[in-house]
């Protein structure tokens, strides 16, 4: 790790505000030249300061109270202040976030849940401690397509023995993205002349003497030929899952967005742009300015999508994609999540954002590709910030919200999920069923003071506040417009404002009086905000502030 490639978001207390502020840092130091990692760094930064955090740009102070670190440094983590400070990236991370990380990790929990539940031990006469998992654990083979790794000679050599002609692998190094060091084995003589590089490299490494590093860690996956396409297209699923606390544990998921091809998929394509759907890769294509509108699909139009394609055809039930997928996606992850959770380095403060891709073939069932990391998409960004943010201040809104125990196969589990207009599905993980119970007691009586009503999860929360026509979405609005981004927002942050006096939707017209314009009217202590709202109710902009004190 090298101190001068990393940019991070840092937050301190502003002095002359309230003590419930949040201040943050951007500081760039190296910056990488990834315009989606920028733009991201850049939506936080803009983000945190609409929120009244204030940006430090001394990057070698420690009074931060969050810092946002795209690549890890030393430094920052010998710093970092357990329990005074926010923290991105867990240090150690790699065991989820890269190929052979999660492979290993994902292999040795199949291992030795597999033990604990074959009873290990009764030969021996000794008594058995008999474990009670909090769900139903998947085979690997259920989600995960069949990998060797090529860094283990024994493995390579299992891998090389199995080959059979006709059989397509996806060869991936282990700690790249965005496609990078990725490349397609489809006969004989591909795998021979991948044998032989290995073999090269491996022979050169032991015949010198002086240090020599290793090159990248390499996988082979079988390569799932029977996608299923959106209008002949191939497409992944990015979600999100964040790991808000360590101490305790606190994982949430988040829907993120569709990846598509630019081109009708082709197995036999030697154009990689074929095979793999990232944005990286799609860029490459020389009429990727006229189609990538058509690159990226919501959640939403992937469901309406399958719901009008593949539903009736399929028997599968409607809105597959929101309720059955979802869940599947939502097992996976959160076993990839217990596979680390013993190996993951916990100080309270740190926190971590995670990437998780899918798969479909055409018998619609779901696989995980290995290719767990950070990269954010510009789409949901806004979204996950927002959730984040929010679980960095420790605020969940209630009003609106909906949680349920889970069961698996019919039996109790130590899981129960959240979800509502900013928490979307989100399952939580408890240390036993008596905590299970008091988190369920404590939310059901709060949802219930809040006045709860079941939400789509794709909605936007001020799709349900507007129109405020009563009282309890009156005063979830107040707290909305305090804690969300104000599109064209001028002058003083709105926290500095002082409390909501009242607020209501109006017509505003002109003196000429050819037509109204809805408006949302908000009244301060001394201020007086016209704001407007779109019209799928989706943001907020700013449109005239007047000082009313004399």
């Amino acid at each position: 790790m090298h101190s001068q490639a990393f940019t991070d978001l840092s937050f301190e207390p502003r002095r002359q505000s309230r003590s419930t502020s949040l201040h943050r840092d951007f500081c760039p130091s190296g910056l990488k030249d990834e315009q989606c990692n920028l733009a991201v760094l850049g939506r936080v930064s803009l983000y945190c300061e609409r929120k009244g955090w204030q940006r430090l740009h001394d990057k070698r102070r420690e009074d931060y109270r969050l810092k946002w670190c795209e690549t890890k440094s030393c430094a920052t983590y010998s710093s970092f202040r357990e329990g005074e400070q926010l923290l991105y990236q867990i240090p150690n991370n790699k065991v989820l976030t890269t190929k052979i990380g999660l492979l290993t990790s994902l292999r040795e929990y199949e291992r030795v849940t597999n033990k604990v539940k074959q009873g290990r031990g009764h030969s021996t006469g000794c008594p058995v401690l008999i474990m009670r998992f909090p769900h139903r654990c998947l085979t690997m083979e259920e989600f995960f397509p069949e990998t060797f790794r090529m860094d283990l000679r024994e493995e390579r050599e299992a891998f090389f023995a199995q080959y059979e002609e006709g059989q397509v692998w996806i060869c991936k190094p282990t700690g790249l993205n965005q496609g990078r060091g990725i490349f397609l084995l489809r006969s004989g003589d591909d795998v021979v002349t991948f044998r032989n590089r290995l073999q090269g490299g491996e022979d050169s490494q032991q015949g010198r003497k002086t240090a020599y590093r290793s090159p990248q860690a390499r996988i082979a996956q079988r390569y799932i030929q029977n996608p299923l396409l959106l209008e002949g297209k191939k497409f992944d699923i990015r979600s999100y899952f964040l790991i808000a606390s360590t101490t305790p544990y606190m994982v949430f998921f988040r829907h993120g967005y569709v990846r598509v091809t630019c081109d009708p998929y082709d197995p036999n394509s030697a154009d990689l742009s074929a095979h793999l759907t990232n944005q990286y890769m799609q860029k490459k294509h020389p009429l990727y300015n006229e189609l990538k509108e058509e690159t990226v699909w919501s959640m939403e139009r992937f469901n309406c999508y399958v719901n009008e394609t593949f539903a009736a055809a399929r028997a599968l039930p409607r809105d597959w994609v929101c309720t059955v997928f979802a869940k599947r996606m939502q097992q996976i992850m959160t076993q990839c999540f217990l596979a680390v959770k013993s190996k993951l380095e916990c100080r309270l403060g740190y926190f971590d954002l995670i990437g998780c891709d899918f798969m479909i073939d055409e018998d619609f069932k779901a696989s995980m590709r290995v290719a767990m990391d950070h990269q954010l998409h510009l789409r949901c960004l806004e979204s996950i910030i927002l959730m984040l943010i929010y679980l960095l201040q420790g605020i969940l809104p209630l009003s609106g919200m909906s949680v349920h125990a889970i069961t698996q196969d019919n039996a109790a589990t130590d899981m129960f999920e959240i979800s509502g207009p900013m928490v979307d599905s989100k399952i939580v993980i408890c240390a036993n069923p008596a905590e299970l119970r008091t988190w369920l007691d404590n939310i059901q009586e709060r949802i219930g003071r809040a006045t709860s009503q079941q939400l789509c999860p794709f909605n936007s929360i001020l799709s349900f506040l507007v129109p405020c026509d009563e009282k309890w979405k009156k005063e979830e609005l107040k707290r909305y417009l305090l804690r969300t981004p104000i599109w064209n927002w001028e002058g003083k942050p709105i926290q500095h404002l002082g409390p909501v006096g009242y607020l209501s939707l109006v017509h505003i017209s002109g003196a000429q009086r050819t037509g109204s314009k809805e408006r949302l009217l908000v009244i301060f202590p001394q201020d007086l905000l016209l704001l407007s709202i779109d019209s799928q109710r989706v943001q907020v902009r700013y449109e005239v502030q007047t000082h009313t004190s004399a």
